[in-house]
């Protein structure tokens, strides 16, 4: 919606408090989120998207947290992103985002594990003309 409306966007807590920074994975147990789950987030759905951006870091022989930034920054509607550091090491780390190219297909990948979730009404039309509807009897019909 955001190039459709040629509008851009500023991108505060790029990293979700630390979480896409990978420090968080697999359960670690260090950081301010264990005492206070801000900004919230949807760990089940989360922690697939950090394995892919490790992933992707390891190949560019990067962080997780650069390969995020990395990829928020190339987005054409972002026109920047907001850090929070505390210290100069992860400023720098952050800033090497600038220099990261991501290729269409990692950018694919990431996009499509953090897509949301098509609500109502929108999930009723995505299968071109002819929709598929669940009576409440339990059987399945076509609407057109």
């Amino acid at each position: 919606m955001l190039e459709s409306e040629q509008l851009g966007l500023l991108v505060f807590s790029p990293l979700a408090g630390g979480y896409l920074s990978g420090k968080y994975r697999h359960g670690a147990e260090n950081g301010r989120r264990n005492t206070i789950q801000f900004p919230p987030v949807d760990e089940g759905k989360s922690e697939p998207i950090v394995n892919l951006l490790a992933q992707i870091a390891e190949e560019h022989h990067s962080s997780i947290a650069a390969i995020a930034l990395a990829w928020l920054i190339q987005k054409r509607s972002v026109t920047s992103v907001i850090l929070g550091i505390k210290r100069i090491d992860q400023l720098e780390d952050n800033l090497s985002a600038a220099q990261i190219t991501l290729s269409a297909d990692d950018i694919q990948k990431l996009d499509e594990a953090s897509k949301l979730a098509v609500e109502y009404p929108g999930w009723m039309m995505q299968s071109g003309s002819s929709r598929e509807v669940l009576l409440e009897t339990g059987e399945l019909t076509k609407a057109y």
